[in-house]
């Protein structure tokens, strides 16, 4: 950073783009870093940090092709991109493109199945069950409510994952009755 700048907060670049920031909470949050208020990007801003930026000032389609270049990075590096897909999804769902953010959180569990993260696994399918329903894409949601009954019958879960589970489901149910089968015995 060049010396003689004005510091601002990442929060106040925000605000000024969109006063609403100021009285709401961003969905993904801001990171309160100091920059230099004349540069747009800084170099060393993660997409992760970009994406959340974008998000809180509406800059949807910046967002997801943050959060789709975290994905990747994440990807590459080894890393379970859990935030970054989540993000994404959540992007995508506010656009309008609900059987994308399915496909993402499909995304996210085939990804935590094969680094072995079982609860991930589960909840990203629960996500993606509820999603498909909201979709109106019933095939899908079954196959997927399925697998989830499976991993919920065969995986020892979190007390918290069974709950997130259970909860969705249940919200699938109430939205779209008769769409999902019964439920696995283990979360009734």
């Amino acid at each position: 950073m060049s010396g003689g700048g004005t510091k601002t907060s990442t929060t106040e670049i925000a605000v000024a783009r969109n006063p609403a920031v100021a009285t709401s909470h961003a969905p993904i949050g801001v990171v309160e870093r100091p920059v230099d208020a004349r540069i747009e990007e800084p170099p060393t801003w993660s997409s992760i940090d970009r994406a959340r930026i974008a998000m809180t000032t509406g800059e949807f389609d910046l967002a997801r092709r943050e959060f789709r270049a975290a994905a990747d990075n994440a990807h590459q590096a080894g890393v379970l991109p859990v935030e970054a897909l989540r993000g994404l999804t959540v992007v995508l769902y506010a656009q309008g493109y609900t059987i994308e953010a399915a496909w993402t959180m499909e995304e996210l569990a085939r990804t935590a199945l094969l680094r072995g993260d079982r609860e991930t696994e589960a909840l990203a399918l629960a996500d993606a069950i509820w999603l498909y329903v909201d979709g109106d894409q019933r095939q899908p949601a079954i196959r997927l409510h399925t697998q989830l009954s499976a991993i919920v019958a065969e995986t020892p879960l979190s007390a918290a994952t069974l709950k997130v589970i259970h909860d969705r489901v249940r919200g699938v149910r109430a939205h779209a009755k008769g769409v999902v089968a019964r439920p696995a015995p283990a979360y009734k």
